[in-house]
């Protein structure tokens, strides 16, 4: 059953995943990352053999993207979806940017990366949402090649393949796991090379990310989904029962998912009464079961406390149930995306922004998945010949101080003409 605490005893390391489970793993991925680096196609089809039952030696590594002839109700959404990023991401773009100084010219030139993996996952679920979240903003910053790859299993999914053609993506690669981040970080025979991975993905995924990052970036290292819910209202239209669909429909995707809900006392009996009948009657209970025990429900009424706990988890998605929540937005300093008074589910398909998160407290430090993840910011600078001489004296002057001869001959150079 879900974990119930009270806040101030809540702790940090409540939040840590298990070392040992995490170890273990790093220590296969690191295998695979190695074996695919260093053999190629050959350590790739092993490793499609082995994980997806898969083999890319009779069916090859990809496929092309057939026409696919939809007019149902998805058809209609999908496209709905894909005009809804579009108009929030277009917002986004930045052109490159530039001034005069006197006679020189300075600026930053705004480039996007030139290659990018999006990885869509596999299991049970469908996942043509995230093709639409993940190129989107990477066709709005103009990057060139765009490669998909998704597990073996989804080749024969009509509403992703749907999908991709809308977005004009004509291949589909079929390698899911650490052995597909792999290839593409460090490229085969039979796969190119990118300079950028993006996409959600299971542990695996996300320890193969972190695992190359540095041969390539990536958008960051993603774990399982994570919802926080602030509970702040307490009037007689409050519908507990809908709160807490929100709240169990972000841990649905994986045993591994975890979930915080922030409430005051007099509604926690409630709330554990309602998450069992809804488990309970579930298409994915057995999934729910197991992620309620990484979830917890925090009992604290007051809110400078309850802000505090929403910044040291810096949840994925916040929801905050308030009449007027807005008013806690400039207190609120780490979150991946924050939704008032309705279900951050909306953020996963329709709303706009892209449902690619930063989770496992990554959102102190890092955004989601956006138009400015692609572009690179290139410095320009074209001083006049007047102003060489003039900064020439005091760069040297720095580069002497720290003991950069040449650095400091370069400079005089300029002076001295």
């Amino acid at each position: 059953m879900i974990n119930v605490i009270k806040g101030p005893d809540f702790n940090l390391k409540l939040l840590r995943m298990e070392e040992s489970k995490v170890k273990e793993v790093e220590k296969e991925v690191d295998f695979i990352v190695e074996e695919i680096r260093t053999k190629g196609d050959l350590a790739l089809h092993n490793f499609s053999l082995k994980f997806d039952n898969y083999d890319s030696k009779k069916y090859g590594f990809k496929i092309s993207v057939p026409e696919i002839d939809l007019s149902n109700d998805f058809a209609t959404a999908i496209k709905v979806m894909i005009e809804r990023v579009k108009n929030y991401y277009i917002h986004e773009y930045k052109n490159s940017w530039f001034y005069k100084d006197g006679e020189s010219i300075l600026g930053q030139l705004i480039v996007p990366v030139d290659s990018v993996l999006l990885y869509v996952p596999g299991g049970k679920a469908s996942y043509p949402s995230t093709v639409v979240m993940g190129l989107i903003p990477a066709m709005i910053a103009g990057v060139k090649n765009l490669y998909v790859t998704t597990p073996p299993s989804k080749r024969e999914d009509r509403n992703l393949l749907y999908t991709l053609r809308l977005l004009g993506i004509k291949e589909l690669y079929l390698l899911g796991g650490a052995h597909a981040i792999s290839a593409f970080a460090y490229g085969t025979e039979s796969i190119p090379k990118v300079d950028m991975i993006i996409g959600p993905g299971n542990l695996y995924v996300a320890l193969a990310k972190k695992r190359v990052f540095g041969d390539v970036n990536i958008d960051g290292i993603f774990g399982p989904s994570e919802i926080l819910v602030w509970i702040n209202y307490r009037g007689k239209d409050l519908n507990l029962r809908k709160i807490v669909c929100d709240f169990l429909a972000q841990l649905e995707h994986s045993p591994y998912d975890r979930g915080w809900m922030i409430l005051p006392e007099e509604l926690l009996d409630k709330v554990m009464g309602l998450i069992k009948e809804e488990v309970e009657g579930s298409g994915r209970g057995d999934i729910l079961k197991e992620a309620i025990k990484n979830s917890f429900l925090i009992i604290e009424e007051d809110e400078e406390r309850a802000i505090n706990l929403i910044n040291q988890i810096a949840p994925e998605h916040l929801e905050i149930i308030d009449f007027s929540g807005e008013r806690h937005i400039p207190y609120i300093k780490n979150a991946g995306a924050i939704f008032i008074n309705h279900s951050s589910i909306f953020g996963d398909f329709i709303a706009g922004p892209s449902h690619i998160l930063p989770t496992g407290g990554s959102a102190k430090f890092s955004s989601g998945l956006s138009v400015n993840s692609f572009l690179k910011r290139i410095s320009f600078v074209k001083l006049s010949a007047k102003e060489q001489k003039i900064l020439a004296e005091y760069g040297s002057i720095i580069a002497r101080e720290e003991g950069f001869h040449m650095h400091e001959k370069s400079l005089r150079n300029y002076k001295e003409e």
